[in-house]
């Protein structure tokens, strides 16, 4: 049986007010995706994963009143939704490929700042393309 299968008879086999928790859950996980992965992750790769959160043992043992599994500070949160991205190749691909293009938009705006004097210099002198790289990852860590 496929991921989402189990995920989908989860969610069948619950009573109203567990769904009304799994639903909690599920804003909290989104909200928490959001807060560590921002843009990087695409807005359809989020709804995936705050679904696959579902079959985590920890929200069902939530959804379950067995106990608060749950994650109860920022950094825990944190650790759960990277084991969510951990988890899920696509999920991985699609902040890679977002790091890839946010790189080449950087790159290309960083290019564009410098006066062409400058440029001609760096170029001449073998440092431009170490200065852009070092710019761009000023940028990306300012940004992340």
């Amino acid at each position: 049986m496929s991921k989402h299968a189990t995920i989908e008879n989860i969610i069948e086999g619950l009573t109203p007010a567990q769904l009304q928790r799994l639903g909690v859950i599920h804003t909290h996980v989104r909200v928490e995706l959001a807060r560590h992965f921002g843009n990087r992750l695409a807005p359809i790769m989020a709804d995936v994963l705050v679904q696959e959160s579902t079959a985590h043992p920890d929200v069902l043992a939530s959804i379950e009143g067995i106990a608060d599994c749950l994650p109860q500070t920022p950094t825990e949160w944190y650790s759960f939704v990277q084991s969510l991205v951990r988890n899920n190749d696509l999920a991985q691909r699609n902040i890679a490929f977002s790091d890839e293009t946010r790189k080449v938009e950087f790159r290309t705006e960083e290019l564009a700042r410098l006066r062409p004097d400058q440029r001609v210099t760096l170029s001449r002198s073998g440092t431009l393309d170490e200065y852009l790289e070092d710019r761009v990852k000023a940028r990306l860590e300012a940004v992340q």
